[in-house]
Formats: structure tokens, sequence, C-alpha cells
């Protein structure tokens, strides 16, 4: 899952992409990343029908900390220019 979504998040970076739109891929292409291994482990394929649902909260937790970040990166560039 966290390599899938790093793969999906540097593509989205280097595209441009914004911080919302950023963590939204990331958090989807984590969700999906974890179901397809799961998948692998338990031997069916049956465990995507919690693709959908897990799809939905990979965008709202992906907008939720993109969000977060958007509130903090000015705080963190004006710690890095005192320092």
């Amino acid at each position: 899952g966290a390599f899938c979504s790093f793969l999906v998040m540097f593509m989205l970076h280097k595209f441009r992409f914004g911080l919302l739109g950023i963590s939204s891929g990331g958090g989807i292409s984590h969700n999906i990343g974890q179901l397809v291994v799961a998948a692998f482990v338990v031997e069916t394929w049956n465990i995507l029908y919690y693709g959908p649902v897990l799809l939905i909260f990979g965008i709202v937790t992906g907008l939720l900390n993109g969000f977060i970040c958007s509130l903090l990166l000015p705080y963190l560039k004006k710690m890095q220019k005192g320092s």
C-alpha cells in the first residue's frame, strides 16, 4: 500500500497537482495496493468488494490530510527561513 501510494503521489507531484489532489491520490492508491495484496494473501478476489467503501474513505482521508498539510505548510516554511 505504501509503495503504491508513494509512486502515485510522486507522479502527481511531477504533473504539478496540488496538495489535495496528491494526498487524495495517495489515499486511494494506498487502499488499492492493500486490497490487491490482501486478495493474494487470502487467495480470493472476493475481498475486492470492500473496494468502493475503501475508495470513499481514501478520498475523504486524503482530502483531510491534504487540507491539514496546506494549513501547516506556511508555518513550516516560516520556521525553515528562521533557522
